[in-house]
């Protein structure tokens, strides 16, 4: 599959030919060079030189797409946790334990980014090889070795020994590879969409006597148990989901054109 060998996705290898070899799959041995006269593998547009309006409107569509449903799982969820919490001991607060919402804000960003990660490795690379989406061609490639790690743009290529792997270290690689960069993504998100939502909490806690009268108020930030958890976490997901969301798709439409381009036969394997 593009952007990672994944055991699981990857097509049946067919006879070479000039005019049809998976270029983006890393699993597919392809040619070093193409010649005018070979054609794209078989379902891949061509990348395009600028963006499109198509997709433009997928990555708008996909973000919004995200920001709601984002919004509506992370909704849930909290009402799950806050509603029927038992907060005559413990009340909900910013920090402490057991009921944070700091704490569960933090948690809850690389969880999403992660998942988020995942779902558009498989939709893209789905679109990608059904024609649907067209790659992007226009992007130059980064010089800088942590961008090109990050971009999967190993300059070392992978030897022989290293993809005679057995399949769970395979998966184990391919797995690993792309959580660490729904990770630093993630590190990313945190330090854009938590500080701000903090700084929110504290606005819209607990104040005057309706804090006093709840125990263990005394040094935190408190709320009730309804509805204030619930909207920080629905909103918190939203606009998380509409962030990181676009960026992922642009990543992969980026980097299956720079394969297509570049005729790679692996990449994505570490």
């Amino acid at each position: 599959m593009p952007w990672g060998s994944s055991p699981s996705l990857m097509s049946t290898p067919r006879a070479a030919t000039t005019t049809s070899d998976t270029a983006c799959d890393p699993e597919a041995g392809l040619p070093q060079s193409v010649t005018p006269s070979q054609r794209l593998p078989e379902g891949f547009r061509p990348p395009s030189k600028r963006f499109t309006l198509h997709q433009i409107l997928y990555m708008f569509v996909v973000g919004l797409g995200s920001a709601i449903a984002s919004g509506v799982i992370n909704f849930i969820v909290a009402y799950g946790m806050y509603a029927t919490a038992d907060t005559s001991k413990s009340p909900i607060r910013l920090w402490q334990f057991p009921y944070t919402l700091a704490g569960d804000g933090g948690l809850s960003i690389p969880i999403q980014c992660t998942i988020t990660w995942w779902l558009e490795v498989w939709l893209v690379n789905r679109h990608l090889r059904r024609g649907r989406l067209q790659a992007i061609g226009f992007m130059p490639e980064p010089k800088t070795r942590f961008f090109r790690w990050f971009m999967f743009l190993n300059d070392r290529p992978v030897r022989n020994h290293e993809r005679g792997g057995s399949k769970v270290m395979h998966w184990l690689v391919f797995a690993g590879s792309h959580s660490a960069r729904a990770l630093i993504v993630s590190a990313v998100a945190f330090t854009v969409v938590w500080t701000p939502s903090v700084a929110v909490l504290m606005f819209v806690s607990l104040k005057g006597d309706e804090k006093k009268l709840t125990p263990g108020c005394e040094h935190d930030w408190c709320y009730k148990k309804k509805w204030a958890p619930q909207i920080f976490k629905s909103v918190k997901g939203s606009v998380l989901g509409i962030l990181t969301t676009p960026l992922f798709v642009m990543f992969w439409l980026v980097r299956c054109g720079w394969a297509l381009k570049n005729n790679e036969a692996h990449y994505g394997e570490r």
